[in-house]
């Protein structure tokens, strides 16, 4: 993922079913322009992330939350920001429209 994001200028990236938020946090200490949105259906998981961005000194740029990655109608509003930003467009048509 992080090999894929080089070149193409990505600002913003939104991790559906992030876990404890290793992609983003690693992404971000690699880009200091770099903000992410992290999305999980587990709490505990989004707890371990949210403090694994606190301890890597990437709070500031990162937000994981709890949703369902099966129900994106349901995601928080931070989420669906996310997605308009997307800079790829082929990845933007992966993404559900709704």
């Amino acid at each position: 993922m992080l090999q894929a994001m080089q070149g193409r200028k990505v600002k913003r990236m939104l991790d559906v079913g992030c876990g404890g938020g290793q992609l983003i946090v690693d992404a971000c200490l690699r880009d200091p322009s770099l903000t992410g949105v992290g999305i999980d259906i587990d709490r505990n998981a989004i707890a371990w992330a949210n403090d694994l961005a606190r301890r890597s000194g990437v709070a500031d740029r990162v937000e994981f939350v709890v949703g369902d990655a099966f129900a994106p109608k349901t995601w928080p509003a931070v989420c669906t920001e996310s997605r308009r930003s997307v800079h790829d467009e082929r990845a933007a048509r992966a993404l559900p429209a709704w």
